[in-house]
């Protein structure tokens, strides 16, 4: 038998032999339910694919690319490989596992486009006893001189292993000299070592040690040179390292970041992280003030992981939409919810027949639509809630376009500029904020070749915030709101330069913004921040959705809180008709003292006929530009009828023309008893009057209200 010759590199890794570990920048996480896996037992990238080889729990390779999407997929003979030992050959672009039970390594060569050619007769099997392996927790080519490289963590130690050119790791070829050598990692001996990784271009080797939740860097040889800290990842069982090509679309193509999948109560993540370090946000953070709390999941239905949240300034309410929701046994209906200011849901609506994935949410002042991100589609949504005015009806009216074209492939919050018409888009992986306008046509399509679209960026990693989230566009100060998964929130002029730092640390993983007068304080402009905390994909169970009311010091005072309308209560009646003073009148419209919900009496609303009438009263002096508040109460005994019964404001400027009607809220039959209805309203720039309506259609029944307030 020819002698073997190992050359053993003895190498020492004394704990304190760095000033301090360095933190590692998470690029972005993916989750095996959406890849439609239940696990992932193992994952390499293959250059010759351009994709990854993922393994699935029943020997199923998935290829999936640097988008996500999952290109193809490839049956493996089964209880060939161990899942967590396969690597990618840079070279041939061979798919490599290690079966060490069998003591043997089994090679499949790669087919058309790089993928393996998963026929039993195209595998190649060599026996590994040389190597003298006792365990095995990772494997890695080198890409420059296409060494095999085996983690050995019982040693511990790193096996490298050169193929012969065309024996490759055969009995004969792992023979002759110089074929095995060995680096010791005795300094990480009693080490949990769980990765192997080599790093292209370099040759450094990156061990990972799931114990400590450390990265170690060592040279070619074995000499450490930097020391990577996991503890903030939160990873549970992590394995399968492997260096590829960032997510970033507008990184280089030579730019690479480091993948490690974990194990998580809900199944498997796989977590991009980059090792290049963090720019830090130049302004001292100013701090805030946390006005309230929202607690989206006790909601019903609930809203566990609130994505995105726009204001809509019409009815004075927060629309919040959740991406997750759809995926958990709590989901009841409804992806899309609409809150008081205050965090009362008035309503909720079912969106999976457009997206499941909704990501981030805007509204578009100038044509009442909404524009909703599906950051696994790459697409956003324009919906025109059709006549009925609410969201998830069959007559909403749907337009998408893809964000691939303009390199986003990971669009989350959604700003939106009224007055130019510019639409701002947050890209996650990215950290870009997209400005996009639309082209000659008019409307939004894309960029080309879909549409005619002109799309600006700029990056928001260089001011120190990665994976923005959510984006807002702040009209009264020309200026966008950005807010980060990594508790950071700044605010830039619209072109990307820092206006201010605003610390953020009580919040856990936010992940949307909208700008809205205050809960408490019509007058203040305060920001709402939704709150995902812990994912779906970690726990399957949790529940745990915030929206946080922030404000600042210098905010104004509250307005007057005296009513605006006359006999709002309708206990007056001077002249003794039976119909309420100050409002207008209908043969269907009395007071009643038989149901109120205080006082002595109310309005009553009774109707055999299918009727369809107005009942208004015109409110004087609004200030155009100031925030206004209704609430009031409905009570709908019992009725199988069919009818609308509606709250709305109509805002009218000093000679009466009409600016815009704002609906409060909507009746369509029985009420729990007394419904108590809250908006938040802001009167446009010309506003002087408002007149105040309670519009009734095809009614054949009884509709009491009670102690009405706007003020």
């Amino acid at each position: 038998m020819p002698r073997v010759f190992a050359f053993v590199f003895l190498v020492f890794l004394p704990g304190n032999l760095l000033a301090q570990d360095r933190p590692v920048n998470v690029v972005r996480e993916i989750y095996s339910k959406d890849l439609n896996l239940t696990s992932i037992p193992g994952m390499t990238f293959s250059s010759k694919a351009n994709a990854f080889f993922v393994m699935s729990p029943n020997s199923e390779l998935v290829l999936m690319n640097l988008y996500e999407d999952i290109v193809q997929t490839a049956k493996l003979p089964s209880g060939t490989l161990q899942p967590k030992e396969i690597a990618a050959d840079w070279k041939t672009g061979a798919l490599v596992g290690l079966n060490l039970s069998a003591a043997e390594l089994v090679e499949t060569p790669p087919g058309a486009n790089g993928v393996p050619n998963a026929s039993q007769s195209a595998q190649r099997r060599y026996s590994i006893g040389r190597l003298g392996l006792a365990g095995a927790a990772g494997l890695s080519f080198d890409p420059v001189s296409g060494d095999l490289l085996i983690l050995d963590p019982s040693v511990p130690q790193i096996v490298r292993v050169k193929p012969d050119p065309s024996a490759r790791f055969s009995s004969e070829a792992l023979g002759k000299s110089g074929a095995i050598s060995y680096i010791s990692l005795s300094g990480l001996q009693g080490n949990k070592l769980t990765g192997l990784a080599v790093e292209p271009g370099t040759g450094n080797l990156y061990v990972l040690d799931s114990g400590e939740a450390k990265v170690w860097a060592l040279s070619p040889t074995g000499l450490l040179k930097d020391v990577f800290e996991l503890a903030p990842l939160k990873l549970r069982d992590p394995h399968s390292l492997t260096f590829a090509q960032s997510g970033d679309p507008t990184d280089k193509d030579t730019a690479l970041s480091l993948y490690v999948v974990d194990t998580t109560l809900a199944g498997s993540r796989i977590t991009e992280f980059s090792t290049t370090p963090v720019v830090q946000v130049a302004a001292t953070p100013q701090q805030p003030v946390l006005v309230n709390t929202i607690q989206t999941s006790s909601w019903n239905p609930p809203s566990p992981d609130p994505s995105g949240v726009a204001y809509l300034p019409g009815v004075g309410r927060l629309l919040i939409v959740d991406g997750e929701v759809d995926e958990m046994s709590i989901f009841n209906d409804a992806n899309v919810f609409e809150t008081a200011l205050g965090g009362t849901l008035f309503d909720a609506y079912d969106l999976t027949g457009i997206t499941r994935e909704p990501a981030g949410v805007a509204w578009n002042a100038n044509n009442g639509r909404f524009f909703v991100s599906d950051d696994n589609r790459d697409r956003i949504y324009q919906i025109d809630p059709g006549g009925d005015g609410f969201l998830g009806t069959p007559d909403d009216q749907t337009t998408s376009f893809n964000t691939r074209n303009f390199n986003s492939t990971d669009p989350e919050g959604l700003g939106f500029d009224s007055g130019r018409g510019t639409l701002y888009v947050a890209d996650g992986t990215g950290s870009e904020i997209y400005i996009v306008d639309p082209g000659n046509n008019g409307v939004f399509d894309g960029a080309p070749p879909e549409g005619d679209d002109h799309v600006n960026n700029f990056d928001t990693a260089a001011l120190g915030l990665l994976d923005p989230e959510g984006v807002e566009y702040d009209d009264a100060n020309n200026s966008l709101y950005i807010v980060s998964t990594k508790r950071v929130l700044i605010e830039t002029t619209t072109s990307g330069s820092l206006i201010r730092n605003i610390g953020i640390n009580f919040a856990s993983k936010p992940s949307g913004i909208a700008i809205a007068p205050g809960s408490s304080n019509s007058t203040a402009r305060n920001l709402y921040l939704s709150d995902r905390a812990v994912d779906n994909g970690v726990d399957p169970n949790e529940n745990d959705g915030k929206i946080y009311e922030i404000g600042f010091q210098d905010q104004p005072p509250p307005p007057p809180t005296t009513n605006l309308l006359a006999n709002p209560d309708f206990e007056l009646d001077a002249n003794g008709d039976g119909r309420p003073d100050s409002w207008s009148t209908n043969t269907h419209v009395t007071i009643t003292g038989t149901v109120v919900q205080n006082g002595s009496f109310s309005m009553r609303h009774l109707a055999t006929d299918n009727s369809t009438y107005t009942i208004t009263q015109v409110v004087s002096g609004i200030v155009a530009g100031q925030g206004y508040s209704f609430n009031g109460w409905v009570n709908i005994p019992v009725t199988s009828d069919t009818f609308t019964f509606k709250l709305q404001v109509q805002w009218q400027t000093s000679s009466g023309s009409n600016i815009s009607n704002i609906n409060m809220k909507t009746f369509k039959g029985t009420t729990p008893g007394w419904t108590q209805v809250n908006a938040t309203l802001t009167a446009p720039s010309s506003a002087a009057r408002a007149r105040f309506k309670m519009v009734v259609d095809n009614l054949n029944a009884t509709v009491y209200v009670d102690n009405f307030d706007f003020h």
